[in-house]
């Protein structure tokens, strides 16, 4: 699993550079944990706007990416 400290950005690009097709969904399942702790963290903060729209495009590339590794 990942480090604590890990930015849910680190784990977003780890994620989508595993080749192990058995490794995916422990690293997608990962990558979900960070980025709601991460908007846990910005929930009561109206900044940010870009960071959030980071985290909307990677969740969307989560969901093709695990579309995806169950046809390998």
């Amino acid at each position: 699993m990942f480090a604590e400290n890990t930015s849910w950005e680190e784990q977003y690009m780890r994620t989508i550079l595993e080749v192990n097709a058995h490794k995916m969904p422990e690293r997608i399942t990962a990558t979900r944990q960070a980025i709601g702790g991460r908007l846990r963290d910005l929930e009561h903060d109206s900044d940010h706007h870009a960071e959030r729209h980071k985290i909307e495009d990677a969740l969307r590339a989560l969901s093709i990416l695990e579309g995806e590794a169950q046809e390998w």
